[in-house]
């Protein structure tokens, strides 16, 4: 559920303007224990729970990092592609589902809302600060891919014309095979309760060595845990326009509702007030 119906009025926006990058290593880890902690007492989880999954996390950012400790740029992008997970019922969580949901509650849980600030700056250090991808790993015309899951109470919104604003980071991927398996995996997760959904999303195909035509606010993830799933990353409250949708009549995991969305060239352009995304 999403507390702010706008990016305007969200408090995500306030606090960004007042938040800075967590600036070492040691920060960017007191930042995500603070996160963790509150999204425990958020979801009704153990401290107990909590601690194993912080500690988790930092064992395996020391393991993965090496020598490059001090990176937090790679620090980030480590954990954000975690596979390590907070144990909880209904479903495990790793830290990147926490952080989103930090963003998605906003207004309704500024405690966890502040660090997760913090580590979205730290995040946007790739997707925004220091973006820029090269013509060698640009995705083929253009085109990345999401697999997902969506209620079938959401499907509506994302009609043909619709330009929205996505409350959250939006992971995708240069390759197809493996939006499918995330798919298929939250298909599983949610108990076949949900819709299979399959975004093919849209970037200008000029973008490689065109900075008018460019995207300002994704990029690939090249330190992250699992390198092969090549991760384009939307920063938070990216715009998108839906350009068309193909519903499918049993959306199971061979049969996805399809939906293309193109993704604007540069947020700052776009309006504050436009629709929020009711699920992503």
């Amino acid at each position: 559920v999403q507390n702010s119906p706008t990016f305007a009025e969200s408090a995500f926006l306030t606090h960004y303007h007042q938040v800075e990058m967590a600036p070492t290593s040691a920060d960017v880890h007191a930042t995500v224990r603070a996160l963790v902690a509150a999204y425990c007492t958020h979801a009704g989880v153990s401290p107990a729970a909590g601690e194993a999954f912080v500690t988790a996390l930092e064992n395996e950012a020391a393991a993965f990092l090496d020598s490059n400790l001090s990176d937090v740029d790679r620090l980030a992008q480590q954990l954000w592609t975690s596979g390590q997970r907070l144990s909880c019922a209904p479903t495990p969580r790793e830290l990147s589902f926490i952080l989103n949901e930090a963003i998605r509650v906003d207004r309704g849980n500024e405690a966890m809302l502040r660090p997760a600030v913090q580590l979205v700056h730290n995040l946007n250090q790739l997707c925004v600060d220091r973006r820029g991808i090269e013509a060698d790993v640009f995705p083929p015309d253009g085109r990345c891919f999401r697999g997902a899951v969506l209620p079938t109470e959401h499907l509506g919104f994302f009609h043909r014309g619709q330009r929205y604003r996505v409350p959250g980071f939006l992971a995708t991927s240069r390759l197809k095979g493996k939006a499918t398996e995330f798919m298929n995996h939250a298909f599983k997760d949610c108990r076949r309760q949900h819709c299979a959904v399959l975004w093919r999303v849209q970037l200008h195909p000029c973008g490689p060595g065109h900075s008018a035509y460019a995207c300002k606010h994704v990029n690939l993830v090249r330190h992250g845990a699992f390198p092969e799933e090549n991760e384009y990353l939307f920063a938070p409250y990216s715009v998108f326009t839906v350009r068309n949708v193909e519903r499918s009549q049993a959306p199971r995991t061979g049969e996805p509702h399809v939906i293309d969305i193109e993704a604007a060239i540069d947020n700052e352009c776009e309006g504050e007030y436009l629709s929020l995304a009711p699920w992503y």
